[in-house]
Order: structure tokens, then C-alpha cells, then sequence
């Protein structure tokens, strides 16, 4: 079943996220990865039409999603019916559970899963080429990670997040510092799903082996230089 992962790395933050994702899920999706600059609204319309799962890294408000450089992908009754309709979405995006998510549910969206408030987390710079390497922001992203390997096993929408849940809280326990189990604590109560709580996607292959990506030689720049 084809799916769609959206991930921008402009700034970063959206490298952070995609560069986890990158290693850990889009391996297991296909074909269409929406990587870098073509994380952005018409490559996104085209690909979603048929995927039953929609994945996406990217700045968010309350009522809009966007891709590379803030460029929108998604905003409350701008987006195409087909783009929507029967899918399950998940996005790493601050607080757009709030207005956008939903809408997609009113408008034929089968499970939203996303953030109340903003998605916080700590990432190191040095980092920016290899992301998924940076070991205070694996204590933020993983369990992100593991919910979402979670659904791909074939599990539901819910236990999937019951799973992240769980994964956030032994990150609380574990950690003897308090700002990050402030901040990780403030991700695991913002983290809802609206619609089907017990909707499936169709499973995907497990990843027998873990290779990490080339390191990223994009340019990381600031999305508010443009």
C-alpha cells in the first residue's frame, strides 16, 4: 500500500525531526518520500491520493501545516478531498490538533494524530548531518518513533500511541535532569488522536537491519532568511 512521508530539513528543528524519521520509519514506506525541498504542497497532493498513512515533519499553527521553508501544505479547507479522505495522518507539528486536525476528521480524515501545543524538544546543532545521531534529541523523538514503528506493525491507532505514551514515560524516569522531563512531559500530555481510535494501516515490513543514512549535505538554513 503506498504511503507518504513529508520531511523538510530547512532548519534545525524539521532536520531533527526528518533526520530520526529518516532512519527509523521511512525505510519501511514506499515509494514516495517527500525529502528535503520536495516537501511542499504539489508533490504532496499528487502522492497522498492513494496512501492509506500520511507521516509529515513540519512547522504547524493551530489551523495549517507546512513543508520546506514554511512553505503551507495543508490549512483548514485547503487541501484536496482525495488528499484526505480514509487516511490516517500523524504529524510532528506544533499544535495542529487543535483547528486543522479536526477538520480533516470532519472532512473524511479516518484518524488524526498530532499535537495540542507546541512539540518541544532539545537538539544539538552539531548534530545537523547526522542527526539521528544527536543523543538529547533521541530522548525526545524515539518514542515518536516507537508509536509510529508501533502502527506499522499493524497495531491500532491507539495502542500506538499508548505505546509512545509509555515510551515518554520511561524517558521521565530515566532522566535525572528536570527541564528535559519538564519538556518531555509536556509532549506526552499534548499528544492526542482524533477520529477512529482503532483505525489500522496495512503493515509494513519490519526493517531487518538498521543502516544509517549518508549524512546530509544540504544546506541548513533558517527558514526565516527567505
Amino acid at each position: 500500500m503506498p504511503s507518504v512521508i513529508s520531511l523538510p530539513d530547512c532548519d534545525l528543528p524539521t532536520r531533527s525531526a526528518s533526520g530520526f524519521l529518516l532512519k527509523y520509519i521511512a525505510p519501511r514506506l514506499g515509494p514516495i518520500h517527500l525529502y528535503s525541498m520536495s516537501a511542499s504542497r504539489i508533490p504532496f497532493i499528487a502522492a497522498s491520493s492513494f496512501a492509506d498513512i500520511i507521516i509529515g515533519v513540519g512547522h504547524g499553527t493551530n489551523d495549517s501545516f507546512s513543508g520546506y521553508d514554511e512553505r503551507l501544505i495543508m490549512s483548514v479547507g485547503n487541501y484536496q478531498p482525495n488528499s484526505i479522505k480514509g487516511k490516517v495522518i500523524r504529524l510532528i507539528s506544533c499544535q495542529t490538533a487543535l483547528v486543522l486536525g479536526p477538520d480533516l476528521v470532519d472532512k473524511g480524515c479516518k484518524s488524526y494524530w498530532g499535537f495540542l501545543d507546541d512539540v518541544v524538544w532539545v537538539a544539538d546543532s552539531d548534530f545537523a548531518k547526522n542527526p539521528w545521531d544527536d543523543p538529547i534529541a533521541a530522548k525526545f523523538l524515539m518514542p515518536m518513533v516507537d508509536g509510529l514503528n508501533f502502527l506499522l506493525d499493524g497495531n491500532s491507532i491507539s495502542q500506538s500511541l499508548s505505546v509512545e505514551r509509555q515510551s515518554y514515560q520511561k524517558m521521565i524516569d530515566d532522566d535525572p535532569d528536570l527541564l528535559s522531563r519538564s519538556l518531555l512531559k509536556f509532549n506526552l500530555v499534548n499528544d492526542i488522536i482524533l477520529g477512529d481510535q482503532k483505525a489500522v494501516v496495512s503493515k509494513r515490513p519490519e526493517i531487518p537491519f538498521l543502516i544509517s543514512p549518508p549524512p546530509l549535505i544540504t544546506p541548513l538554513e533558517s527558514v526565516y532568511e527567505s
